[in-house]
């Protein structure tokens, strides 16, 4: 893919006939009961980490439906700019994970063992702040500086970031609560449970492939002392568990839930760092993903943003 491609203004890239055929699949899969939707993410920093640095994952499942990457300026004078990987029904795209500039990544993941009722009832009581990952990476070079404020975590959801010294998960409860897990040396991983102590109580139901997929990812990250990027992107592709539990999902009858895309990020010692994403710029591009990779310099120094 020319490097060009990669950005392009929000919402343009579902035109045509292309994109008229993502949204109308988009809008019948809305009516079709599914599962619980999902994400699975995954990192390993300092001495787990092949030459250093940190590797930081996120598999994006979702219902299958329009991406794009996009090169973003921040919205405030002195921000940091992003690039990022968007999602949603077409011309209503959103940042579902990216890098800035400093080297800090943020990847969202659903909170899938809650019901809707309790969702509606949280954002209610302690409505959530929005824009979540923008405002981080828009704001903060450093895990240390983003998790300084929790306030910008409140709400049903969890959230991995990473620099190049350091991974944390943040999970935000029920009744306003955000719980961190920060990580300086090892790995580390999420999906779509509660995993802290305290908070593992409003596991309300128990979503079978968010707690297979974080055993597998888990085995994974223990099966070798040190990993690369082209190890986190082989254990991103695992489907040893069958089309829903599997890391790499494809979906059967019973789960219109697929794995749509993979980033990956080696933030690199030195402040350098490499992105890989593999993703379908259409909702029926199963099988047929654009595959990016490219270094901090070609994204932020030799690309200019459309």
């Amino acid at each position: 893919m020319n490097k060009s491609q990669l950005h392009g203004k929000l919402g343009q890239s579902g035109k045509g006939l292309r994109g008229a055929l993502a949204g109308m699949l988009g809008a019948m899969l809305l009516c079709i009961p599914v599962p619980a939707l999902a994400c699975t993410l995954y990192a390993a920093q300092g001495t787990a980490v092949a030459d250093g640095g940190t590797i930081a994952a996120k598999n994006r499942d979702w219902r299958p439906q329009e991406q794009s990457l996009h090169l973003a300026e921040p919205r405030q004078p002195g921000g940091y700019r992003y690039y990022g990987l968007y999602g949603g029904p077409f011309e209503r795209h959103q940042l579902r994970g990216g890098v800035n500039e400093a080297g800090l990544v943020a990847y969202s993941a659903a909170v899938s063992s809650v019901t809707k009722k309790q969702k509606a009832a949280a954002a209610e009581a302690h409505p959530p702040v929005q824009g979540t990952l923008r405002k981080v990476l828009e704001r903060y070079a450093t895990v240390k500086e983003a998790v300084h404020h929790p306030e910008l975590f409140r709400g049903v959801r969890f959230v991995m970031l990473a620099d190049r010294s350091e991974v944390a998960w943040i999970e935000g409860g029920l009744n306003g609560e955000v719980r961190i897990e920060r990580r300086q040396n090892g790995v580390l991983a999420h999906t779509n449970h509660y995993l802290s102590t305290d908070l593992a109580a409003q596991n309300e139901k128990y979503y079978e492939s968010s707690h297979k997929r974080y055993d597998r990812v888990m085995e994974l990250l223990q099966t070798q002392k040190q990993y690369t990027l082209a190890d986190f992107i082989r254990i991103g592709e695992d489907q040893t568990a069958g089309p829903v539990n599997s890391l790499w999902r494809t979906g059967d009858e019973t789960s219109h839930t697929q794995t749509v895309a993979q980033m990956v990020v080696w933030l690199r010692p030195d402040g350098d760092f490499t992105v890989y994403v593999k993703y379908r710029a259409a909702a029926d591009a199963a099988g047929h993903e654009q595959t990016v990779r490219l270094t901090k310099q070609e994204i932020f120094d030799n690309i200019t943003p459309q």
